[in-house]
Formats: structure tokens, C-alpha cells, sequence
């Protein structure tokens, strides 16, 4: 095999697990069978200190939650979470999900990697949920 032809396979391949890795990251996959509770802890801005935190025992808005964060975009980078979603599964699995407000009308969610969601669309779920979310809505990245 020459050289040229090996580089290009290596080329091929790297591209190739490139376009695996994205199409996989497009949606985050939470990992638990069914959510019993989204514990929400929201940080004061540049600081660790609780602002607020608050539960959402009942499943139905937790299904409902999750739904609407399935339906963040894969980004390649995100802010300082100011923010953490809790989610605990019925089989014993815990999904930490970090997240912040945007400048430009989004939120950043930290789940293995970077996604962003609206966040009209991220904020009326946690609301229909039972979330005081004018307590973090108006937070600085």
C-alpha cells in the first residue's frame, strides 16, 4: 500500500467516526428507564452558593421535562453552568445535567457534551412542572 493510498484511508476513517460521533450527539440520551424526580439547584452567578433548588417529584412533568430537553441541539462549546438538573431514575440512575442562560435566547446544557435549547422552550417545561423559574430566568452567563 503507498503511501498516498494509506493516508487517504486514514483520512476516510477519521472522517467517518467524525460523522458517527456528530449524528449521535445530536439529541442528548439520558440513560435512566423512567424519571421519579428532577431535583432543580440553581448557583448564584460566578459562585457555587445555592440560589435556589427546588424538586419535581411528579413523573408526568418529569416525562414531560425530559421530553423538551431531548429536543436540544448538539453545540460545540457552552458557558459556565449556573444551573443543575438532577434527574433520578427508577432503576437507581442518576443524569447530572448542568445548564445556564444564553445571551442570545438560549440555554446551554452541559450532558457529556454541549447542547443548546430555547429557552422559552427550556423554561415553560420546568414552569409546567411546578418551577419558580423567575428565581434563575434573568441570570448573567
Amino acid at each position: 500500500m503507498s503511501d498516498v493510498s494509506f493516508t487517504l484511508l486514514v483520512f476516510g476513517v477519521l472522517f467517518l467516526l467524525l460523522l458517527c460521533f456528530s449524528i449521535y450527539v445530536q439529541r442528548p440520551r439520558f440513560g435512566g428507564s423512567s424519571p421519579k424526580n428532577i431535583e432543580v439547584v440553581v448557583y448564584r452567578p460566578f459562585s457555587s452558593e445555592v440560589a435556589y433548588q427546588t424538586n419535581i417529584p411528579d413523573r408526568a412533568a418529569c416525562e414531560k421535562v425530559l421530553r423538551e430537553l431531548r429536543h436540544a441541539r448538539f453545540t460545540f462549546f457552552g458557558f459556565k453552568p449556573t444551573g443543575v438538573l438532577n434527574i433520578q431514575y427508577d432503576d437507581g440512575k442518576v443524569d447530572r445535567l448542568k445548564f445556564t442562560q444564553c445571551n442570545d435566547g438560549t440555554h446551554s446544557l452541559t450532558f457529556r457534551v454541549f447542547y443548546e435549547i430555547p429557552s422559552k422552550q427550556f423554561c415553560r417545561a420546568l414552569q409546567d412542572a411546578g418551577v419558580d423559574v423567575s428565581r434563575f430566568e434573568g441570570r448573567e452567563t
